[in-house]
């Protein structure tokens, strides 16, 4: 409680905002930021001016908006790696998702530029068919869709540094009397790349899309005063929980027989994980296949998602083994709403609506405005682990069915797992970066 009075104090009397340009700025390739050492910034740092820009008005993808131009980021102490986010558009996708209906509509709209968050809407349509009068209304006369907003390529994004690098979020201050050369490193998506964050686009433009240059970092440098001193001088170290990355290949599925289905199992070592104390496990299904969420000759994205959400699968079922151990009872999340209960009791509310976590509904059109809001694109798997990693395993089973591509292909899973990580400070002054239980 101490803490939290003395940082407001510190916030409205102390605090100089800087803005800093980038030492190396190069739109489709790299920008890099450095802080000055010997004074102490606070963690809150944040990202103006980026985005995606082709010349003419380019629709955002619908899930990222102006979090999409971001192909990976990391936060060095010269070539010391404190923090990184790697795949950073598929997991910043389902971030955007993994808020409250009321946190997108009234906020990340507007800083992300995505299309999320949903409302109600009523059919006013009277049924001409209908006879004698006065007629009724037409059935299904409520449906869900998105509130009009115009996410194109002209928003530029306000990007919090919070929500990729969790080494910011649990520090309180960052002096840089010990982390003396802090820079900030952001690889920015290629031309080609850029294609799966934009919701439509033709193939002439898809090629001249490119990030803005001259993005620009925010950061609030405290005065010197007798606390700038104290947490300079007392810097214990943190304790903090990274996001790391890996990823393995679902084979396609092949040979169906005409009108029939066919069953695959798949079991997938991941070594990523090893030796690190695991606590959440996110498994993102990632279409491998481009002619299923791109239009046959050219490259118009088929959905405002792309392939940046969760692409859902027929029949899933996922058993995770830990260090040979199930870690799921019996034959492990089967069925998509149970699969969803896991996710939300490991990460929180998910924003999405009854057709985005299953391949396709039934009649879901009368409902669901189906052409903002696409179904199967949102479909996550979620848990909490727990446990310290010797051996994992992940076992994805499917079924295939003839015909359907966006259900056979092969699929790329990303797996982001949230581990124990710790700066532990030495009598000398420096420190040493462990993983930790």
């Amino acid at each position: 409680m101490y803490i939290y009075i003395r940082m407001t104090e510190i916030y409205n009397s102390s605090i100089t905002t800087r803005l800093i340009d980038p030492v190396f700025d190069k739109a489709k390739f790299r920008s890099e930021f450095r802080l000055q050492p010997e004074t102490v910034y606070l963690s809150n740092l944040r990202l103006l001016n980026t985005g995606i820009d082709s010349g003419t008005t380019t629709d955002l993808n619908g899930l990222l908006g102006t979090y999409g131009c971001i192909k990976s980021i990391q936060l060095y102490d010269g070539n010391q790696l404190l923090d990184q986010l790697l795949q950073a558009s598929v997991y910043n996708a389902w971030k955007s998702a993994n808020n409250t209906n009321d946190a997108n509509l009234s906020v990340n709209r507007f800083l992300k530029g995505n299309d999320l968050g949903y409302v109600v809407a009523g059919n006013t349509e009277v049924d001409s068919a209908v006879t004698p009068m006065p007629r009724p209304l037409k059935q299904d006369t409520v449906k869900v869709e998105t509130q009009s907003y115009d996410n194109d390529e002209t928003n530029k994004g306000w990007i919090s540094l919070q929500d990729m690098l969790p080494f910011l979020r649990a520090s309180i201050a960052l002096p840089t009397n010990i982390y003396t050369h802090l820079r900030l490193v952001i690889n920015w998506k290629s031309a080609s790349e850029l294609k799966d964050v934009v919701g439509s686009t033709t193939g002439a433009r898809a090629f001249a899309l490119s990030t803005y240059e001259n993005t620009v970092l925010v950061a609030d440098e405290m005065n010197a005063s007798d606390t700038r001193e104290q947490l300079m001088m007392n810097y214990a170290g943190v304790a903090y929980r990274p996001i790391e990355h890996d990823s393995v290949s679902i084979p396609p599925i092949t040979g169906i027989a005409q009108d029939g289905t066919s069953a695959q199992e798949t079991s997938n070592m991941v070594k990523g994980f090893n030796g690190k104390k695991l606590n959440t496990l996110l498994l993102v299904n990632t279409p491998a296949e481009q002619s299923t969420w791109v239009d046959s000759g050219t490259d118009s994205n088929k959905t405002s998602y792309a392939n940046q959400g969760s692409k859902s699968l027929y029949q899933p079922q996922v058993q995770v083994r830990v260090n040979g151990a199930n870690k799921l009872a019996r034959n492990g999340l089967t069925g998509y709403n149970r699969r969803l209960g896991a996710l939300v009791d490991a990460y929180g509310e998910v924003n999405l609506v009854v057709n985005q976590n299953v391949p396709k509904l039934a009649d879901g059109s009368n409902y669901i405005d189906v052409d903002e809001i696409p179904d199967g694109q949102l479909d996550y798997t979620g848990l909490r682990v727990d446990d310290f990693i010797e051996e994992l395993i992940v076992d994805v089973n499917r079924t295939g069915v003839d015909t359907n591509a966006d259900l056979n292909q092969r699929v790329t899973l990303n797996l982001f797992g949230e581990v124990n990580k710790q700066v532990v400070m030495r009598k000398d002054g420096r420190y040493n970066i462990v993983y930790s239980s």
